[in-house]
Formats: C-alpha cells, sequence, structure tokens
C-alpha cells in the first residue's frame, strides 16, 4: 500500500508513502460527529501484516460469490479503518482492493469507485465502526454492485440488466436512514446542502 499511496499522491505530499505518526480522531457526519476508532499510529505497520496475512490465507477460489463479497467488505474495512496514511487512505485502500482482488480473478469496477466517492466513504464508516453495532451491508452493496457494473461493461448483454447502486440497496432490503451531506464553497460561501433519505423500501 505504500507503493500505491506514493504513485497517487507524491506529486502533492511529501511524506506521499509513509505511514502517519500521530493518532488522528475525524469527526464523522453520519455518526453525529462521532469518530470511529482508528488504529493508533504505533500498531500500522503490525495490524496492517495481520491483516494483509489473513487476506492471503482466504481460499478466494473456493467461496461462493456471496462469501467473496462479504470477505472483500470485512478486510476493506479492516484495512481502511487502519488509516495508515495522514490523507488519501480511501482511494489509495481502494486501489490496493481492486487490485488484490484482480489477482483472485474478482473483478471490480474502478469507475464505481470512484464516481461514488462519498457514497463509497460513508459505507466504509458504517463498516469499520466498532462504537456502534456494524453495519457493513452498505459497503456490501457497493461491491456487489460495482462487481456486477465492471461485469457488464465487460460482457455486454450479458443479461444482468441496469441495475443502479439504489437497485443493489433495495435488493438487501435496507431501512437504516442514509444521510448525504455535501458542502460546496462558492464565491467565499458555505453553500450547506443536506438531503435525508429516511426510508429505502
Amino acid at each position: 500500500m505504500r507503493e500505491i499511496h506514493w504513485f497517487l499522491f507524491s506529486p502533492i505530499y511529501d511524506w506521499a508513502g509513509h505511514p502517519r505518526e500521530e493518532d488522528i480522531i475525524r469527526h464523522e457526519l453520519i455518526l453525529n460527529h462521532r469518530s470511529i476508532q482508528y488504529e493508533t499510529c504505533k500498531n500500522i505497520e503490525k495490524s496492517s501484516e495481520m491483516i494483509l496475512n489473513s487476506m492471503k490465507a482466504v481460499p478466494w477460489n473456493n467461496l461462493t460469490f456471496d462469501q467473496k463479497i462479504s470477505e472483500i467488505s470485512k478486510y476493506f474495512a479492516e484495512l481502511w479503518r487502519i488509516h495508515p496514511f495522514r490523507e488519501g487512505n480511501t482511494r489509495t485502500i481502494s486501489t490496493f482492493i481492486i487490485q488484490y482482488m484482480e489477482e483472485q480473478g474478482v473483478y471490480i469496477s474502478r469507475e464505481n469507485f470512484s464516481k461514488n466517492a462519498q457514497m463509497l466513504r460513508d459505507a466504509l464508516v458504517y463498516a469499520a465502526d466498532k462504537d456502534d453495532s456494524r453495519q457493513p451491508e452498505y459497503l456490501e452493496a457497493i461491491i456487489r454492485w460495482s462487481i456486477d457494473k465492471n461485469n457488464r461493461e465487460s460482457e455486454k448483454n450479458r443479461g444482468t440488466g441496469n441495475k443502479s447502486l439504489m437497485d443493489y440497496l433495495d435488493i438487501i432490503n435496507i431501512k437504516r436512514k442514509i444521510n448525504l451531506i455535501r458542502r460546496i464553497d462558492k464565491n467565499n460561501e458555505n453553500i450547506k446542502n443536506k438531503e435525508d433519505v429516511d426510508k429505502i423500501k
């Protein structure tokens, strides 16, 4: 992951590719400004190594599709919770997961992750939260949708239809409220646009 972070962010940060050296707190809007428990800086390398070794031990070729979705989601969230770098963790770990799974014969749409970056990050927050009951279904839905979308891009007319992310959220029957909050800085004014999706049937 260090190499990926350096490749992506060396034009921006002189510390690209180096793990953070201080503990962090990020107040998450979707958790009512509560932070998840990110890994302490002293345990970044140890925890990362444990997760990566566990990933390598997974018999990916022997898993069902649903089992793969569950395992990808679990390791994605665990690596993201470590937050090994000061900035750029979501993009770096997303890229790592995509590349690692390609080696296992599972192809995830890079475009899907990129175009839905905020929703992906929110899903990672829910899946990585240790203080509350974990909610991995959002992340699992995005991964399932992204794998299906990649297959449809590679094999047109495969018969899967043109399902949207909301279609996949509908499939797993999520009832929990989703808060989508965007802040735009325009003409020195902060414009806040908040949309609450109270129920996805």
